[in-house]
Formats: structure tokens, C-alpha cells, sequence
């Protein structure tokens, strides 16, 4: 895994997780300034990975088509399992006084309690690089 520091690494800059993160997560700790291309879009980071530009760190719900069909593939033997559960819900500010707008709220809210029980994590992050 020391080598991915030394590889072209692909930020997709609005994920939870980022590559100082996961390289250090792993004991990797880069001796120098890495090559980097950033992205702000996962799909865009996805395509630059598939198109043989570096090594991507992307969800698994984000790009199992290309791992499903071997356009990309995981670099590391052993790879940390990063798990993520992400919730959003945006709607304008002055919405949030409305009835619906609340009942709906509070309807997530018991929804994401049951999801955390369960513990199922939709999503998980992984390296990916060409095949």
C-alpha cells in the first residue's frame, strides 16, 4: 500500500473521505507532495480512474459497474473497510415551520434509528484503479 503514495491519486473533493485520511488510516505516510487530480463530481472521478489518469477512492454503490465488469480494480491485497451511511434532505429554510415538512422530518429521523440498529451499510469506500 506505500506505493499508492507514490501513484497518481484521484480526489473526488466532495466525499466523507479523502486520500490523507485513508493513506493514513493504513500507517502510510507520504514522504513527499503526491500527484493529484480533483474532481468535484464522483462520476467524473470514476471516469478519470476508468480512463487509466490514477488511482480513485470511491464508493462501491458509486462505481460497481466498473468493478462488476473489471474496468476497475481494487490495487491493494488487503484493503481497510470504510463504512458509510449518508442521509441528506434539503428543502428551503422557511419550509421547515410546515406540518408536512416536520412529520416528514421526524418519519427520517425514526427511519435512520431503525437503519442504525440494523447497522446495513449501504455503501463502502474503496481504492480502485485500471484493470
Amino acid at each position: 500500500m506505500k506505493d499508492l503514495a507514490n501513484r497518481r491519486l484521484i480526489h473526488s473533493v466532495k466525499s466523507q473521505v479523502q486520500w490523507p485520511a485513508w493513506l493514513s488510516s493504513v500507517g502510510v505516510r507520504p514522504d513527499r507532495r503526491w500527484q493529484r487530480v480533483l474532481f468535484d463530481r464522483s462520476h467524473m472521478a470514476i471516469d478519470a480512474a476508468v480512463a487509466g489518469m490514477g488511482i480513485v477512492l470511491e464508493s462501491d454503490f458509486m462505481m460497481w459497474r466498473e468493478l462488476r465488469d473489471g474496468a476497475l480494480v481494487c490495487p491493494a491485497i488487503d484493503p481497510p473497510e470504510v463504512m458509510l451511511v449518508t442521509q441528506w434532505i434539503v428543502c428551503p429554510h422557511d419550509h421547515l415551520r410546515h406540518a408536512k415538512v416536520r412529520a416528514f422530518i421526524d418519519w427520517l429521523r425514526k427511519e435512520r434509528e431503525i437503519w442504525s440498529v440494523a447497522s446495513r451499510p449501504l455503501s463502502r469506500l474503496r481504492a480502485a484503479e485500471p484493470n
